[in-house]
């Protein structure tokens, strides 16, 4: 009785530590959209910085810029009196304080910027998406083509087949596609049709219906 209960006890420990594992794994995926948006923004910033760089050196002015390393050793107030050589620096977001006439603090700013990339990593992402699934896409002859092998002995009518191919390709297409698709695979020796009824050919699928060789329109 012990052992049995002992049994329980971890199965539902086991169950508890899976049901963590899946939540963590979850927030984890989602916390790399985040990054990668922090990423893509961190080098606007760090192109629009040597952008002034450029500037400042096209106007005979030199644009001096932190280097990180002392930041993290030091502070940012201390490397950019350093690099600046000025005796006093004063922080950009203390001149953004949030008021009743500056609704938006510096904070408000980045956070709306970091937004905007993510959005756009998002749509890049979709379109990503997007491009692989276009590529990974069948082709009318070969959604016409499987369907005729699922169908088998029974045999399908076109307006079926075209129905499915436009759920699938998710685009509309000229009505008479399919008819002449059919048309091209019995040219080829792959289909053949009884009355309006498309079979496939092979030997598995041979039922002596006859054979019609014109085109028919559908």
């Amino acid at each position: 009785m012990v052992e049995k209960k002992t049994d329980a006890i971890d199965r539902i420990a086991i169950d508890h530590i899976v049901k963590v594992r899946d939540r963590l794994v979850v927030e984890r995926l989602r916390l790399f959209r985040p990054k990668r948006a922090i990423d893509a923004y961190a080098q606007t910033v760090d192109r629009e910085l040597r952008e002034c760089v450029e500037a400042g050196r096209e106007l005979g002015a030199k644009i001096a810029l932190p280097i990180w390393e002392n930041v993290w050793k030091t502070s940012l107030l201390e490397e950019m009196r350093r690099v600046c050589a000025v005796s006093e620096w004063t922080r950009p977001e203390q001149a953004m304080q949030k008021s009743a006439y500056g609704p938006l603090s510096f904070d408000d700013v980045l956070t709306f910027r970091v937004g905007d990339a993510l959005e756009e990593c998002e749509r890049q992402e979709f379109r990503a998406r997007q491009e692989t699934w276009r590529a990974r896409r069948p082709t009318l002859r070969q959604l016409v083509l499987d369907q005729l092998q699922s169908a088998g002995r029974e045999g399908l009518k076109a307006a079926p087949i075209r129905a499915h191919a436009k759920q699938i390709l998710e685009r509309d297409f000229h009505i008479k596609a399919v008819g002449m698709t059919l048309n091209r695979l019995a040219k080829q020796g792959l289909a053949r049709r009884k009355g309006h009824v498309w079979f496939p050919v092979g030997r598995s699928f041979e039922l002596g219906e006859g054979r019609e060789e014109e085109p028919i329109q559908v």
